[in-house]
């Protein structure tokens, strides 16, 4: 039964009361000399009995309110619990979901990157084939294949300039030095060419020539400036760059691709490029790097995932312009208290 029920019950035993009260007080046998105040004074117990009737209700009320509030705690505290459980859920779904789409997105980018492989592949060996035809009789290309025979091109190629300019740079010195040199003896007899020759000015002329031999030397030795290289680099290019050129910008484009993907494991799909690579291809790269036929973007990539890990680095260019070459394109990052110790991925 509710409230209403107990609350209709109290109120009715309550006018029941008084009514009963006022029947007895009022018509019931009364003695002589008794008086209104005191048939007013018979009403006292009733309303005894309303105040505590109604002192009840407060206590009564206040149990009630107490119980009330308890129970909207308690299913506060359920819709709380019900509102973390729903929450799990829909965390739980939203992970799930997120791992579905990774996994798809991975899936649709594995499928891309290995057809990209393949092409890649492709371009490489079309660069063997046609300098296998083009070249069947070469030693380098028999010895190091079409990669090696490129390289080895290349060094030749930076040598042969490098050392002509060198000598070309030189010649009118050291051409002049000789000829001032054989002007002190000429039409000299043999007792006069000895004489001469002892003399200081004769010798240090000698002493000139031969400093002026031994600079244009180690000039030749040190190599060509950058600046120098990119200049002889453009006319090797122009013979080989047609096939070339196709290869790095197929090289670039799985590489980009990878870089500006969502992939989190970047460079395992970046080691399984490098492990297709040979090391004559990878010392080409490496070269590339310092080329005017690169680009930052490239030479970026390069440095984040040290693409020519497997690179010939005794090659005469990379030995020669290692200074401006960062060890990061080889996967390796140089010790400062030590430049010869690395640290490989």
């Amino acid at each position: 039964m509710g409230k209403t029920f107990y609350l209709s019950a109290v109120f009715i035993f309550a006018i029941s009361l008084w009514v009963l009260n006022f029947y007895i007080a009022g018509w019931w046998d009364r003695p002589d000399g008794f008086e209104i105040g005191t048939f007013g004074d018979s009403f006292g117990v009733v309303n005894s009995l309303f105040t505590g009737l109604a002192f009840i209700s407060v206590i009564w009320s206040v149990i009630t309110q107490r119980e009330e509030l308890k129970e909207t705690k308690i299913q506060t505290k359920t819709a709380i619990e019900e509102s973390n459980r729903t929450k799990e859920i829909l965390n739980k779904q939203e992970e799930n979901i997120k791992k579905q789409n990774d996994q798809l997105e991975k899936q649709i980018f594995e499928a891309t990157f290995f057809q990209m492989l393949t092409a890649f592949k492709g371009v490489t060996y079309s660069l063997e084939e046609t300098y296998y035809k083009k070249y069947a009789t070469s030693y380098e290309m028999k010895k190091f294949g079409a990669f090696g025979f490129i390289t080895e091109k290349l060094s030749e190629t930076v040598s042969r300039l490098h050392s002509r300019e060198v000598k070309a740079k030189y010649s009118d010195k050291i051409s002049k030095l000789n000829a001032d040199l054989v002007q002190q003896i000429e039409m000299k007899t043999a007792f006069e060419k000895i004489e001469i020759q002892s003399r200081p000015e004769y010798v240090n002329a000698e002493n000139n020539i031969v400093a002026a031999e031994k600079d244009r030397d180690d000039e030749i030795l040190a190599g060509p400036s950058h600046e120098r290289f990119s200049s002889y680099y453009e006319i090797f290019f122009k013979e080989h760059g047609n096939y070339l050129g196709k290869y790095f910008r197929s090289l670039y484009t799985i590489l980009k691709f990878i870089n500006n993907s969502n992939i989190e494991d970047k460079t395992l799909y970046v080691n399984i490029i490098r492990s297709q690579l040979s090391t004559t291809e990878s010392t080409l790269i490496a070269i590339n790097f310092i080329s005017p036929k690169t680009t930052n973007a490239f030479n970026n990539i390069y440095k984040t995932y040290g693409i020519a890990k497997y690179a010939d680095r005794s090659n005469d260019i990379l030995r020669n312009f290692s200074n401006i070459i960062p060890m990061s394109i080889y996967g390796a990052y140089e010790k400062r208290d030590s430049p010869y110790v690395f640290k490989y991925d």
